[in-house]
């Protein structure tokens, strides 16, 4: 690779900074959140457009990450069109948070879960991803 990873996201912290800024001063205001969604999708996906040395290409998490922000977008939309301080929002919330978490136990600690639990049995138990 080119560059270093701790100088591209130098780069990419500046370049994202000052197009928001400039987007802001000329008035575009309708482009500054889709511009900093990109740059989050962008930011998050990074490892997965360019792996390390070895490490497999995986476009679904991409997928996954725009799938999630869809989700938590239109989770958002509808919890703010319940009633103030209704059993209703509270109830999507409580499902939101635990979709969320649930997605988030899932990919960042199943296999580490599985690994530890197989080491009692001596068996070599992972989810494959």
């Amino acid at each position: 690779m080119l560059f270093s990873s701790s100088v591209f996201m130098l780069g990419f912290l500046a370049v994202t900074l000052l197009v928001f800024w400039l987007l802001s001063k000329w008035g575009l205001n309708q482009f500054v959140l889709p511009w900093l969604l990109i740059c989050s999708i962008l930011f998050y996906s990074y490892w997965n457009l360019f792996p390390l040395a070895g490490q497999a290409l995986t476009p679904g998490d991409i997928l996954l990450i725009i799938v999630s922000v869809v989700f938590n977008h239109q989770m958002g939309m509808v919890i703010t069109s319940a009633q103030l301080f209704s059993s209703r929002g509270e109830l999507l919330l409580i499902i939101g948070t635990v979709i969320n978490l649930g997605l988030i136990a899932y990919y960042k600690y199943a296999n580490s879960f599985l690994s530890s639990v197989g080491s009692l049995f001596a068996a070599e138990w992972n989810l494959g991803n």
